[in-house]
């Protein structure tokens, strides 16, 4: 979900990517000049990743932050169509889509 930017959604992303790419934490470590346990805390959500840290992954890994943190434009282009959607509706059929959206 891209409005939850805690600790272990980034660190998700960054450990996807880094696999998906086949690239190991050594050389992350090397290229970002951090510490093996560091980048291993991260990646599992247990530190926080500084942005010249984020930085450092997209160079290595030759994405995008958009790429890297799994956001595409197209989410935040259909948000206001949603939200006047359904603002339009009952607030009983506003419930019944979240109680549907919940469930997904």
């Amino acid at each position: 979900m891209i409005s939850d930017f805690s600790d272990a959604y980034i660190g998700k992303c960054l450990q996807q990517k880094r696999k998906e790419k086949k690239v190991t934490q050594d050389v992350i470590c090397a290229a970002c000049n951090r510490s093996k346990t560091y980048i291993s805390n991260v990646e599992r959500g247990k530190a926080s990743a500084s942005v010249e840290l984020l930085m450092g992954y997209c160079e290595v890994l030759g994405v995008t932050p958009n790429e890297l943190l799994d956001i595409s434009p197209e989410s935040h282009m259909i948000l206001p169509e949603l939200v006047k959607a359904l603002s339009e509706l009952p607030v009983e059929k506003q419930k019944q889509i979240l109680r549907i959206l919940y469930v997904l």
